[in-house]
């Protein structure tokens, strides 16, 4: 292989650094007697290796002219590092994200979208289409960087406290992790490409990748085909690699069962979690993404009744209500062994004409209660404020359904 080509695009291949330079004269040669100009300005070299500086003494030339080396080059949208390695190009991706992440949010809050569903179809139509670009090729090992864009998303649209857990948000709302995705593109690029002809590139590269995939070889990173494999043994199909006729009539199972691997990590880690540990016996109905019928301004309260640890956010300024989990020394007696309280406080605005000072400079100002009973603050929050007083074990679910209820009128 020699040259790729893509419009206006041409890369030169070469194995050494005497060949490349070959190419480069014969690319001159060519460009002169067709009268074509060469722009050096774009023309770079990435020289590809596993790691270690250059020696001084590698130099490519154009017309006599040196031509520049770098250490990564984008290529049609995706960096190329020299590292043969994409975790550049994810946090690249990331970025891009982020950035359609900051043109969803006008469409979304001055529109007064209400609708869950259309939230979602509208962040998977904007962010995630451009955060998985060409993801198949990069993006299995590199996932965990560009999940950041789908959590922000969902903390952001729920109020939710950066400091929420990731897990805990995606179970609320029956998303799955962005790996799932990567996965399907994945099985769907190695069936195309194993069924092509064995006279094209990409089927010769693949088959050269298979060579090198030993038997019972842990994940080689610099091996594609390795990560198939680790996403067929989820299902224990991992016989099938050099079947694509098979994995594609076991496609279906093959992803679902990655999925539902995907969801039982969240759940494990909900069951050894004390702060979300309720999300794992959480029913399916009463989970967020099910509730149909509440408007998503409810929907945001019920969130952070659950998921932002006693902070609520409210009329984008302000945080009004705190929790702490001690008992209240005089109007509540001593409860049993091992349930304990939960308080929830609301604190009167001190300031309204004026908005509170942000924390370190870091969004909306946040009230929080010390910990201590006998604290001069706490006992005059206890005077001056309204107490809720909720018995542990099941106080958040308590107060979510007097809340619920009157949110429903009931």
């Amino acid at each position: 292989m020699h040259l790729l080509k893509f419009a206006d695009d041409m890369v030169i291949v070469a194995p050494s650094q005497r060949a490349l330079q070959l190419k480069i004269n014969q690319l001159e040669k060519f460009c002169r007697e067709n009268c074509l100009i060469v722009n050096l300005t774009k023309t770079q070299v990435v020289v590809f290796r596993r790691g270690g500086r250059l020696p001084k003494d590698i130099i490519f030339t154009y017309k006599g002219l040196p031509i520049k080396i770098v250490n990564e080059y984008t290529y049609l949208g995706v960096t190329f590092s020299s590292s043969c390695l994409f975790r550049k190009a994810a946090e690249k991706f990331k970025t891009k994200g982020m950035s359609a992440l900051g043109s969803l949010w006008p469409i979304l809050f001055k529109g007064k979208v209400e609708n869950w569903d259309s939230h979602y179809q509208l962040f998977s139509s904007i962010a995630m289409s451009t955060v998985l670009y060409a993801s198949h090729i990069w993006g299995y090992p590199y996932a965990d960087i560009i999940e950041q864009v789908q959590t922000r998303f969902l903390k952001r649209i729920f109020h939710l406290d950066n400091r929420v857990a990731n897990y805990a948000i995606r179970m609320e709302t029956s998303c799955t992790k962005l790996l799932s995705k990567i996965a399907k593109q994945m099985i769907n690029f190695y069936i195309k490409v194993q069924l092509m002809d064995e006279s094209r590139i990409a089927y010769k590269c693949m088959k050269a990748l298979l060579v090198h995939l030993k038997p019972g070889q842990e994940l080689n990173k610099y091996n594609w085909t390795s990560y198939i494999r680790d996403i067929l043994a989820v299902s224990n199909s991992q016989d099938l690699m050099m079947k694509p006729g098979a994995i594609l009539s076991e496609k279906q199972r093959i992803l679902l069962d990655f999925t539902d691997f995907l969801r039982n990590n969240d759940t494990m880690r909900a069951q050894s979690s004390l702060k979300h540990h309720y999300c794992h016996s959480l029913q399916e109905e009463n989970r967020l993404i099910n509730l149909v019928n509440m408007p998503l301004a409810k929907l945001r309260l019920v969130a952070q009744t659950r998921l932002n640890n006693g902070r609520f956010y409210f009329r984008r300024h302000q945080t009004i209500l705190g929790a702490s989990p001690y008992r209240h020394p005089v109007q509540q007696p001593e409860p049993e062994s091992g349930s304990g309280l939960l308080r929830l406080y609301h604190r009167p605005d001190r300031r309204p004409d004026r908005a509170r000072k942000p924390e370190s400079g870091r969004g909306p100002g946040r009230l929080r209660l010390p910990h201590r009973p006998d604290h001069p603050r706490v006992m005059r929050e206890q005077m001056s404020g309204k107490v809720l007083l909720l018995e542990r074990p099941g106080a958040l679910f308590t107060f979510q359904a007097t809340l619920m209820s009157r949110l429903h009128g009931i």
